[in-house]
């Protein structure tokens, strides 16, 4: 199959609500990937495993509008306790699951990790 940018790839990904980029990293064995954001990504493993190398040549969409890559945007949102239980729910199952991130060349406020 073939992206709009004419790219050839095997899988076809678009994150949603409760499928992020970061889950990718567990199927792409030790590929590093380029998130929508710029950041690059990639999986070390977890309990000395290696994650699994069944996916190739990802094409990632764009996100959809519920995908919230900004999650301290706003006062409202820095004092909200289910926004920092969902960032540490996030930040702790990217540091157990071996997930390690590189910031894009050219950072903007949004952030996959």
């Amino acid at each position: 199959m073939k992206t709009r940018y004419g790219e050839l790839c095997d899988t076809i990904f678009y994150q949603g609500m409760i499928s992020s980029q970061v889950q990718l990293l567990k199927y792409v064995g030790p590929q590093k990937i380029r998130a929508t954001t710029g950041e690059m990504m990639w999986c070390t493993g977890r309990n000395a495993l290696r994650p699994i190398n069944v996916i190739y040549k990802i094409y990632i969409g764009k996100e959809i509008a519920d995908v919230n890559l900004q999650p301290f945007s706003t006062y409202t949102a820095m004092l909200n306790p289910i926004s920092w239980l969902g960032a540490a729910v996030s930040w702790a199952s990217n540091r157990l699951n071996g997930f390690k991130f590189l910031p894009a060349e050219n950072p903007t406020p949004k952030s996959v990790v």
